[in-house]
């Protein structure tokens, strides 16, 4: 039982590690997966305005040199189909030269916006960088800067990047979020392992109280609570034994009761009836059943409805009937009605009293017989 139980616990603790587990890595997943949409977003919007930013040096550097305005008309005209937002020429003291708009122009003095140290480097080293997303206004941006071919001048094109902005918002609150969740995980986690089995030892410490004893290894916790509650089974089994022969006991004595009662109820002379409230038959004796010409009781109830001793008896204690036999013999039934319970039931106890009757019409007859001999008699002295 002890290995059993062990088996479990390692069990219960794998389960518990295998769905932290799959939190986790769903959440460095989903994290993993803003990142990359947001580097993807980042390297096409790069991509396109380096395009645009090599167009734009290629219209400036021609020869022989164009004019101011019509590179500004050409640069405008590329940026409308590369999706650009304008463009912007520094020379090589850092001073604004050309720019296709106004409101560009006004805020390209001094450092130049989005880039880094490292970025400057590259530009630098490579003659070309990518600004970070910044904001004029409430608009996000983002600057291509080239300064290979220029002459010492930095040309910078602009393109809007509400998307990229987003997806780095998004990125950020997953990250931060993933954090938070790793802790709360990690913090759960710790508490789980802690505390999964906690019921399980705190019924050791219960049985140890109940039985006696010093709280020991947490094997001898498994002994201990696996005996207790063999010992439960065992007392149940026992419990459930012991009621099962006391129900049974007391069906057969309930049914040696019915039996003798049945037997004494058949014994008697008199019909003897049982209704419910709703005037169905719950009992009868013998004797009711042959007063019904009914052998196996069956038609006692429709017996009584068809007589009439049902309605009668409703309504009256006793009283006697006359109804005719099967044979078409005249027969009086003497009825005395009373209530069984609460609910409306009633019992019929009935006499066949037709010889009785017989025997006093003939006793009436015989006494006016002998009072008109009398009478004759007196009359004749």
């Amino acid at each position: 039982m002890s290995d059993r139980w062990h088996g479990y616990e390692r069990q219960v603790r794998l389960a518990g590690f295998l769905i932290i587990m799959v939190v986790m890595v769903q959440n460095v997943m989903l994290t993993w997966l803003f990142f990359q949409a947001k580097h993807e977003a980042r390297r096409q919007l790069a991509a396109r305005l380096a395009l645009a930013a090599e167009q734009s040096r290629l219209i400036w550097s021609a020869a022989p040199p164009p004019p101011a305005d019509s590179v500004t008309a050409r640069w405008r005209r590329l940026n409308q189909s590369a999706g650009c937002s304008g463009t912007i020429l520094f020379d090589r003291h850092g001073s604004l030269a050309l720019s296709t708009d106004s409101l560009i122009a006004a805020g390209a003095d001094g450092p130049l916006p989005g880039i880094d140290a490292a970025s400057y480097r590259r530009l630098d080293e490579s003659g070309g960088a990518t600004s970070a997303v910044f904001l004029r206004g409430r608009q996000p941006l983002v600057r291509q800067y080239l300064r290979a071919g220029m002459d010492g001048g930095i040309l910078a094109v602009e393109c809007r990047a509400d998307f990229l902005h987003a997806l780095e918002g998004v990125a950020a609150f997953e990250l931060w979020s993933s954090v938070i969740l790793l802790l709360l995980v990690a913090v759960l986690s710790v508490w789980y392992f802690n505390n999964v089995l906690a019921p399980f030892r705190q019924m050791a410490d219960a049985a140890r109280e109940t039985l006696g004893g010093n709280r020991g290894s947490y094997d001898a916790d498994v002994a201990l609570v696996m005996d207790v509650y063999q010992r439960a089974v065992d007392d149940l089994r026992t419990k459930g034994r012991d009621l099962q022969q006391r129900y049974d006991q007391a069906r057969s004595g309930a049914e040696r009761s019915e039996a003798v009662k049945r037997r004494i109820m058949d014994s008697l002379d008199k019909g003897v009836i049982t209704l419910d409230g709703e005037g169905r038959v719950t009992s009868h004796n013998a004797a009711a059943a042959r007063m019904a010409d009914s052998p196996d009781g069956g038609g006692i109830e429709r017996w009584l409805a068809a007589s009439g001793i049902a309605a009668r008896a409703a309504g009256q204690r006793a009283f006697d009937w006359e109804l005719t036999g099967r044979e078409g013999s005249p027969r009086t039934i003497q009825v005395e009605s009373g209530q069984l319970d609460d609910a409306g039931g009633r019992v019929l106890i009935m006499s066949d009293v037709t010889g009785m009757r017989a025997l006093e019409a003939q006793a009436a007859l015989y006494d006016r017989s002998r009072w008109l001999s009398q009478a004759a008699r007196q009359l004749s002295q």
